[in-house]
């Protein structure tokens, strides 16, 4: 009887072949967690709202010998209805947004609509109707709505913000109207009615101009900053703003570090003395100026002004 020897498996080729069980093992691994499951892809790339006639055409599919595709108009009446440009099937995005934040209400959605897809063209637009009427789809509204309201805090700032507008624009036709009255030299009559009242009757009719008949209504009524002490405050800020205006033109504007200023004293109606004092000056171009500075009552005959 013979014997034959037995070969002894090589321990190198072993572990080679352990090896590269191992890395095939890793690679199929690796190449099996990488593919993306049904339900996940990229959205923000392979989801629309508005599909074009090519990408509709494309998910056309055969219906009893006939062949269907997706409708535009439905798009246009579900707002959370898209489709995929890849898969060629349609979801619901709210569904699918309040399924994967676990929104209570959604154990009963259907897959269809948030994970695999939705095809049956045929029965499109009625099975659309239906998961828009379905319980599911409510809860996930609601989520939506919730999702993207402004908090209270950003509401109590929005309307603060609408009430400073109007107030603002308000201001700015009562500033005009006393503006107006001043350059024509008129009194400000401030009457408990508005037929006696020219500024209210001014402030009306800038912001008719400006605003509409609503607005202009609604700001007017509120008659807050039409006191005497806030008119009075008013008036001579603007005079202070009017001063500065004319000492900026004369310092950037004249030719000469030489002028001249004009004084005059006299008497108003009520017997008060007013001092009236001028600027004369000469700018670049040669151009003779004489600015009105303003009126100073004074306390008596010989004595310091009191501006």
């Amino acid at each position: 009887m013979k014997r034959f020897p037995v070969k002894q498996p090589d321990p190198s080729s072993e572990s080679e072949s352990a090896k590269c069980g191992k890395i095939c093992t890793s690679k199929a691994s690796s190449s099996s967690s990488s593919e993306p499951s049904p339900g996940q892809f990229d959205e923000d790339n392979d989801l629309t709202h508005c599909p074009d006639e090519q990408l509709l055409g494309s998910a056309s599919r055969e219906f009893g010998g006939r062949r269907r595709c997706p409708q535009a108009d439905w798009f246009a009446t579900y707002p959370w209805l898209v489709i995929s440009r890849s898969r060629k099937v349609v979801f619901c995005s709210w569904c699918r947004e309040a399924t994967r934040s676990r929104v209570a209400g959604m154990a009963k959605s259907e897959s269809a609509f948030t994970e695999k897809g939705f095809n049956n063209w045929k029965e499109g637009y009625g099975r659309i109707t239906d998961h828009s009427a379905s319980t599911a789809h409510g809860a996930a509204a609601m989520f939506v709505a919730q999702k993207t309201k402004p908090s209270v805090a950003a509401q109590i700032n929005t309307q603060l913000a609408a009430e400073q507008e109007k107030c603002r624009k308000r201001l700015l036709a009562e500033i005009n109207s006393i503006m107006f009255l001043m350059r024509q030299g008129l009194a400000l009559r401030r009457g408990k009615d508005e037929a006696n009242d020219n500024l209210h009757q001014l402030g009306l009719l800038k912001l008719l101009a400006r605003c509409g008949v609503a607005e202009a209504g609604d700001c007017v009524s509120q008659r807050t900053h039409l006191s005497h002490d806030i008119v009075n405050e008013l008036c001579n800020l603007i005079g202070q703003r009017v001063l500065r205006m004319l000492l900026d033109k004369f310092n950037n504007s004249r030719a000469t570090a030489k002028y001249s200023i004009l004084a005059d004293e006299t008497r108003d109606a009520s017997g008060t003395e007013q001092l009236t004092v001028c600027l004369r000056w000469v700018d670049r171009s040669l151009l003779v100026h004489e600015d009105f500075l303003g009126m100073y009552s004074l306390s008596g005959h010989g004595q310091s002004a009191n501006a």
